[in-house]
């Protein structure tokens, strides 16, 4: 199982994001997720993360994004976190 996740890029980003357990982690992952969208602290005010999820799997994302997004659902589902602000999220780790 090892060397399969290791050869899978894919694999190896459902890893880092949802395996990896650190809340911290997760929120420097949705920052690069963001930032990968373009989106600004203004698209993300108001919307809570699962919302976000739904908004980006919908602009169509090739299959490693939509990989990395499906497992950042999960993650975030594991965290507690699915129902929370975005932009507030985002600021919370720029503060640190």
């Amino acid at each position: 199982m090892p060397r399969m996740v290791e050869a899978s890029p894919s694999l190896t980003d459902v890893k880092e994001t949802f395996f990896n357990g650190d809340p911290d982690y997760f929120k420097a992952q949705l920052k690069m997720v963001v930032d990968q969208f373009g989106l600004t602290a203004e698209d993300t005010k108001n919307l809570t993360l699962s919302a976000l999820f739904a908004k980006l799997i919908g602009l169509n994302p090739d299959a490693g994004t939509l990989n990395k997004l499906t497992s950042m659902i999960g993650a975030a589902g594991r965290f507690g976190l699915s129902e929370s602000n975005v932009a507030g999220l985002l600021a919370a780790k720029a503060k640190k």
